[in-house]
């Protein structure tokens, strides 16, 4: 799923796409492909993005109902929605995840 996603190879995410909507830990992952194969006009996107926003719904983890309503609003399910890229230094974002004490938390939006 990974590679598949990260090529953005639409109809191999879509092949992916059963098996991946019965476990819960890839679901953001296969989101996230989806949203490539269905501008890629894949066969079966719109009905695995239908799909995969019904479970992301039904799972409610966080990040989960953004991504299914992004996903519902691609295939005309939902009221379209803009997210606005956000750069992020990863190193930066890895130490805060990872909680080290040395880290200073600058949050500033410009």
């Amino acid at each position: 799923m990974c590679s598949a996603r990260y090529r953005a190879d639409g109809p191999a995410v879509v092949a992916l796409a059963a098996e991946t909507l019965q476990t819960a830990d890839a679901l953001q992952l296969l989101g996230d492909g989806l949203l490539a194969a269905v501008d890629q006009h894949a066969k079966g996107a719109r009905e695995a993005a239908s799909a995969c926003a019904a479970t992301l719904h039904q799972r409610g983890w966080d990040g989960d109902d953004l991504l299914a309503d992004h996903l519902e609003g691609l295939i005309g399910a939902g009221p379209a929605l803009t997210l606005t890229p956000l750069a992020a230094d990863l190193e930066e974002l890895a130490n805060i995840l990872e909680g080290d004490p040395c880290t200073a938390v600058d949050v500033s939006i410009d």
